[in-house]
């Protein structure tokens, strides 16, 4: 009996207050268990207790990713954004306190605290006013929570087909819009605002205007990975043609391969034939459709305007030999220029490139010819690379 007294106290010791065993709980389970069975039991609720603290943050943890895997891929590329965002009182990243807990590896509060607000989202949308935007606090409670209820609110968009009420998917919508288009504007803004044409690639900028414009296509959240990866495939189709025709690439930084040599490998993807790559055109025939400036639509369309086209030659470039080319923005036109190497390359034998012509290599004679077409007078100022944020 003292041998059971002993373990009942243990088991009540490993609850908590408001969790401690009832005394007729108690007297059921020393009735009917002998002491084998107690310390079965008695192992069986230390299991438990560690697994509902954070012994077990492993576990914790894969649960988490597994559960939460769109919000998971959304966090900010930008670690010091979050900070940022909340001095100017926007709270559309996580929490401070989930962002505190998942600092200190405290997975199971974690869990349980995104458990509970995934509880509170579809109840909130059911008594969301959507007519009403400014001063509703629920239209704010979603903004503020943002990418902690993204999951929950794919999740119910997913399923609404088996919802009687069409209204919840369109709420639901629109919110998970909001919360997106939302994201996207404070990443454009803190790339603008904070980010040196050192710390960022011409296509970052490119790439938050395409999350703000492109919803629909970035629900999962991979719209940045998803064209880090084409940009990334198109390099390494470029190394390889360049050292199977010149062997491998020089120990020059700035010229691994002959420039021109360079220029005429990168029609393979802007060019006529392709080489067995379906090759990037300039649209003509549409030429004001929104989706020529956006960076994942001119991928997967393989169409664009100048510019958009520019930053896609100049981030392969890059990417594959890590040559830095210029954005030269010519009075209605835009195209690629390879910068100077030194008092030795005069002006005049400047190379450019024309992505939207199909690659073309052109002179700065031609890029004269380009501006005067226009009724306009050419001055040489014309021809100096933009900054990133320009």
């Amino acid at each position: 009996m003292k041998n059971k007294t002993a373990i009942t106290e243990q088991i009540n010791a490993l609850s908590s207050p408001d969790t401690i065993f009832p005394s007729d709980v108690q007297l059921l389970i020393l009735t009917n268990l002998d002491a084998s069975s107690l310390l079965q039991l008695r192992g069986t609720c230390i299991m438990y207790h560690r697994l509902v603290t954070n012994d077990c943050r492993d576990i914790w943890k894969a649960r988490y990713d597994s559960r939460w895997r769109r919000g998971k891929s959304r966090r900010t590329r930008f670690p010091e954004m979050a900070i940022w965002s909340r001095e100017r009182g926007w709270r559309v990243h996580q929490s401070p306190h989930v962002s505190s807990l998942i600092q200190e590896g405290n997975w199971f509060e974690v869990y349980t605290h995104r458990c509970k607000l995934d509880n509170t989202v579809l109840p909130r949308l059911m008594d969301l006013n959507t007519e009403i935007s400014r001063n509703n606090h629920l239209w704010k409670s979603f903004m503020s929570d943002g990418e902690d209820i993204i999951d929950k609110l794919s999740t119910i968009l997913a399923g609404a087909t088996s919802l009687s009420d069409s209204e919840t998917k369109q709420k639901c919508s629109r919110v998970l819009s909001g919360i997106n288009r939302y994201l996207a504007y404070q990443e454009w803004r803190f790339v603008n605002e904070c980010c040196s044409d050192t710390d960022i690639n011409i296509e970052t900028g490119a790439i938050a205007v395409a999350k703000f414009y492109e919803l629909d296509n970035d629900r999962d959240g991979l719209l940045n990975e998803r064209v880090s990866q084409s940009l990334d495939d198109f390099s390494v189709m470029l190394t390889t043609h360049l050292r199977q025709r010149f062997g491998p690439p020089s120990q020059d930084e700035d010229e691994p391969y002959p420039i021109r040599e360079l220029l005429v490998a990168m029609q393979m993807f802007f060019g006529e034939s392709g080489e067995g790559v379906v090759p990037f055109r300039g649209n003509d025939r549409d030429y004001y459709n929104h989706q020529n400036s956006l960076i994942d639509q001119c991928i997967e369309r393989r169409t664009g305007i100048p510019i958009a086209l520019a930053v896609i030659y100049v981030s392969i470039v890059r990417r594959a030999f890590g040559l830095q080319l210029d954005l030269i923005g010519l009075p209605g036109h835009i195209v690629v220029g390879v910068p100077l190497r030194g008092p030795r390359v005069a002006t005049e034998e400047r190379l450019f490139v024309d992505p939207f012509h199909g690659g073309s290599i052109i002179s700065y004679a031609d890029c004269q010819a380009i501006v005067e077409r226009y009724n306009i007078t050419f001055f040489h100022e014309m021809v100096t690379p933009l900054t990133k944020r320009e």
